[in-house]
């Protein structure tokens, strides 16, 4: 078997594997940013009940 291909393999394997980190990263931040979101509406909807005289 030559083992030229797994010189080929191993930067492709090191991209891939940096990109699934990366990946995974931005998951979290994207979850963390969602619940920023999500927050952030609630108490804009509090406000604006608030603002109405429904509190």
């Amino acid at each position: 078997m030559d083992k030229n291909w797994i010189l080929l393999i191993i930067p492709i394997y090191a991209k891939v594997s940096n990109i699934v980190k990366r990946l995974k990263e931005l998951e979290v931040k994207n979850s963390r940013l969602k619940k920023m979101y999500a927050d952030e509406r609630l108490m804009s909807q509090i406000r604006l009940e608030a603002l109405e005289g429904k509190l």
